[in-house]
């Protein structure tokens, strides 16, 4: 009778732990589905305020269920997301400002290195481990690799391209770390991968990065500026309504290679851009003529980073020129 009673106790047991992550399989794929609704934000200090109470939220379902590779690409990319629009603007101010040591580099480094375990958390849950991805890049076997392991939805396609994003970021920020710039041929490979598969992933982020790698090293390093220069014009004129493309072309290489007549050019769009930006904010009874510039309500997070980015430049930018 006894054993009876504990082959119940342990039936139902199974089926509540099976209900339970059933429940949180949905819930994952709700919150992955949710990150186009915090694309849509239009103002950067609510993102802010925001996004870190709801990346704490998904990390306690994660603890449920630790392999949902729905919450590990959110927290991925959120985390990514909220490293690059909000901190990486403030640092932006402290090194145009000379500001230096800016306390948000810091801050910087940890949070890209959360995003990239949880990157390789999803990895790892898709059956690739750390050493996979290292040993199928020197064996030229790293395309191969995702092939067969992940699929081309979008979610698997943003699980590695940010990933890769946030490897990027952390070599960025650390570029004397040789430990950590060996690492930069491994965050290219996933933009590579990810990128060929969706040119247009992330409305545009694939040109930024290449743009910034290409532009952001020295020749003598195997740099390519005008390469990079390319990449950024290349975005302008195939997302004209995402201004970061613009503005990323600012920062990464018309203000360090002190091209003060293609920066004049960009400022003056961004100057209307700003302008736009600012009448959407606000209601009026007179419907905003171009509209279609804020169609695509998931470029609205993108343009608000471009337009703190650019108040930020314009405030420095007799001492950048």
């Amino acid at each position: 009778m006894r054993s009876i009673l504990q082959a119940i106790l342990f039936s139902s047991l199974m089926l509540l732990i099976g209900c339970q992550n059933m429940m949180i399989g949905a819930t994952g794929a709700l919150i992955y589905d949710s990150t186009e609704g915090i694309e849509r934000e239009n103002n950067l200090e609510n993102f802010e305020k925001g996004i870190l109470g709801n990346l704490l939220l998904v990390e306690g379902l994660l603890s449920l269920k630790p392999e949902d590779s729905n919450l590990l690409v959110s927290l991925t990319k959120g985390y990514a997301g909220y490293t690059f629009s909000v901190l990486e603007t403030h640092y932006l101010r402290d090194y145009y400002a000379d500001k230096f040591p800016s306390p948000y580099k810091k801050k910087i480094i940890e949070y890209y290195s959360r995003s990239l375990k949880y990157g390789l958390r999803f990895f790892k849950a898709n059956g690739i481990t750390f050493e996979d991805l290292k040993k199928s890049l020197r064996e030229n076997k790293f395309n191969e690799l995702l092939d067969k392991k992940l699929d081309l939805s979008d979610r698997d396609l943003e699980g590695v391209v940010f990933t890769g994003h946030s490897l990027g970021g952390l070599i960025n920020f650390q570029k004397g770390k040789m430990s950590i710039v060996t690492y930069a041929p491994l965050a290219k490979a996933m933009f590579d991968w990810s990128c060929k598969k969706n040119p247009n992933i992330g409305n545009g982020i694939c040109d930024i990065f290449f743009g910034a790698y290409e532009a952001s090293r020295p020749r003598g390093l195997g740099g390519r500026p005008e390469i990079g220069k390319n990449y950024f014009l290349n975005m302008i004129v195939k997302h004209p309504n995402n201004w970061l493309g613009r503005v990323a072309y600012m920062q990464y290489y018309l203000i360090p290679y002190v091209d003060e007549v293609g920066y004049l050019e960009q400022k003056n769009f961004m100057e209307k851009a700003l302008k736009l930006h600012e009448k959407e904010l606000f209601w009026s009874p007179r419907e905003l003529k171009e509209k279609d510039v804020f169609s695509n309500k998931r470029l609205r997070l993108y343009q608000t980073i471009a337009v703190e980015r650019f108040k930020i430049m314009k405030k420095f930018e007799e001492d950048l020129f």
